[in-house]
């Protein structure tokens, strides 16, 4: 299962369920979290409307077997929540999700956080 996409930023349609568009957070959208179906997916943005080249979300040890996701990162940060804004995308960046074949035993999101 080492399936890479690329996809542009004006493209209609995702090419993942890693992330979801989800409505309007106080502070803007957000994007929720989910495991992936794609190893390696690169978004590219469109310098004219955006800030950043591109956006990629990349999970590490995926499998049909190792489908829990047991951490993440996003720009080499922890990400302990299971969402994260849409500016944050536009900015361009790296999510990186680490898999697993069991959930995890101590949450990787923080309680309150999802």
């Amino acid at each position: 299962m080492h399936k890479q996409d690329e996809a542009s930023s004006n493209n209609p349609q995702f090419p993942f369920p890693t992330v979801s568009g989800c409505g309007g957070a106080a502070t803007g959208p957000i994007y929720e979290i989910g495991s992936p179906i794609f190893d390696k997916v690169i978004i590219h943005l469109d310098k004219k409307y955006y800030g950043g080249d591109k956006f990629v979300i990349e999970a590490k040890n995926n499998s049909e077997k190792n489908r829990y996701i047991q951490s993440a990162t996003l720009d080499g940060k922890p990400l302990n929540k299971a969402w994260f804004y849409h500016s944050q995308l536009v900015n361009g960046g790296r999510l990186v999700l680490q898999m697993g074949p069991e959930p995890p035993t101590i949450p990787w999101i923080k309680q309150g956080q999802l």
